[in-house]
């Protein structure tokens, strides 16, 4: 890095508190990584447009049902976040998430397009699951392999 200072740029992304001790590891790195750009959360109308886009971009329109349900899921977790939350990568996890609950509702339903019927709409069974009870609510993933260990 020192040696061609200058032609390239490293940049080196985490949680403040993490990168922060990443810097303070060695004397060197805070020198040679001198500019910090923080990225704040979005709030809840900011991921609410995420997640209509990242739908319309899968060709995807959400019922107005639908929409609230997810809109009121999306509130409800950004109230409960902690340092780690994903904030727009949480937002791409339920968007995939809702889109193939979608798919197998489209399937068990055996729904065949005639004519002008539309079978890209969210409804509000695609994203019933979406539970608002902080008991309910788990940002870690689940575990792998034999009882969860």
């Amino acid at each position: 890095m020192e040696d061609d200072r200058g032609k390239f740029f490293v940049f080196a992304a985490g949680y403040p508190d993490n990168m922060d001790t990443f810097i303070k590891s060695n004397p060197g790195l805070s020198s040679r990584f001198d500019k910090t750009m923080k990225f704040y959360d979005y709030n809840p109308d900011e991921l609410m447009q995420i997640s209509k886009k990242m739908l319309a971009d899968n060709n995807f329109r959400i019922s107005e049902k639908a929409a609230q349900h997810l809109t009121n899921y999306i509130e409800f977790i950004y109230q409960y976040r902690d340092k780690y939350f994903g904030n727009a990568r949480t937002i791409r996890l339920i968007v995939d998430e809702i889109i193939k609950k979608h798919n197998l509702r489209m399937v068990k339903e055996a729904i065949v397009v005639i004519g002008k019927k539309k079978v890209n709409i969210i409804s509000i069974d695609d994203v019933s699951f979406l539970k608002l009870k902080s008991e309910d609510l788990v940002f870690t993933r689940k575990k792998i392999g034999f009882n969860g260990h």
